[in-house]
């Protein structure tokens, strides 16, 4: 399946063409110059109007810039198939953190940024909105999913901590339904009807929500996390007692789908495990093929090209002389 065509449907229009070092953060973006509120919301949302739309562009692309690069090398671990082939907690951890900062990268690839707003940040809004808004409720710091509109012009803050305990982890996780099907409906939209690849992605980000859903739900992939990390189930950790899966699995599941680009739903009949690494696969590779689909058509000085293009080779020639 030739899936970097219909994902080039969701970009941020303009976002390619980007170009110079990634120096555009939150705070730096957050600045009287850049944004201007243009309406609060009764729910501790707020909109905001961008005075240069290149800002905007200049935001997405180098967040989702860094949150690639920092995917990318989090897969470049050496894993101990040979002495200590049952030794599958940091291979697991690290993947797990290769989907979350990949999921990262591809919404803001999109126009989206699921991030944490501190108070010096939402201290720029309060301001304009006690002067142009008065009477108005005061947004407050945390977690925010920030929506660029398709002209980059307006940018809408919605707040998440009300759903999720203001966890980052759990913020992310809980906005994954809401993304895969915006990804859906522009694609649909967007794309030729008759393209077989089209309803191919379609049918695989459906089957990698139905996954999700018999896992008990996105939160899922945090919880094995969590179980890996803090309580040492699984038997990952020495001494492995219980010990159901092995390194070189994950592994090879890891090669094969960084080689091929493979877009494979896990199947139910697998070890959780190996349910668990190709979950995490999955999120990295459509990731990974809009990063290299943007640094081939982007400009040699664009963040991409710079950056998480250069790693994600890196990791491709890892995968190829292993």
């Amino acid at each position: 399946m030739e899936f970097e065509a219909p994902l080039r449907l969701i970009w941020l229009k303009g976002i390619q063409a980007i170009t110079g070092h990634r120096d555009m953060t939150n705070d730096r973006f957050f600045n009287k110059k850049i944004i201007t509120v243009s309406s609060v919301g009764e729910d501790g949302g707020f909109s905001l109007y961008v005075n240069n739309t290149q800002d905007t562009l200049r935001y997405y692309s180098h967040e989702a810039d860094r949150f690639a690069s920092a995917s990318f090398e989090s897969l470049k671990f050496e894993p101990q198939v040979e002495n200590n082939h049952r030794s599958t907690a940091w291979i697991l951890i690290q993947s797990y953190y290769a989907a979350f900062f990949a999921a990262h990268s591809l919404m803001r690839v999109s126009g989206w940024s699921c991030t944490r707003l501190t108070g010096n940040n939402i201290g720029v809004i309060n301001k304009e909105i006690s002067i142009f808004y008065p009477g108005a409720s005061l947004p407050k710091g945390g977690m925010y999913l920030l929506r660029s509109s398709s002209n980059a012009v307006e940018i809408t803050c919605e707040k998440l901590d009300a759903a999720n305990g203001g966890g980052s982890h759990e913020a992310l996780w809980s906005i994954l339904r809401k993304f895969f099907n915006e990804m859906s409906t522009r694609i649909l939209v967007e794309g030729e009807t008759d393209d077989p690849n089209i309803q191919q992605i379609i049918q695989v980000l459906d089957g990698f929500m139905s996954f999700l859903d018999r896992k008990g739900g996105e939160a899922w992939l945090t919880k094995v996390r969590n179980n890996l990390n803090y309580s040492h189930q699984y038997g990952a950790w020495f001494p492995y007692k219980g010990s159901t899966c092995d390194a070189l699995r994950i592994w090879t599941s890891l090669k094969n789908s960084s080689l091929e680009s493979r877009l494979v739903v896990p199947s139910l009949k697998s070890d959780e495990l190996i349910q668990f690494a190709e979950a995490c696969y999955f999120l990295v590779t459509l990731c990974r093929v809009s990063i290299k689909d943007l640094a081939y058509r982007s400009s040699a000085n664009s963040p991409f090209r710079q950056s998480s293009a250069k790693i994600l080779s890196q990791l491709e020639t890892k995968f190829l002389n292993a």
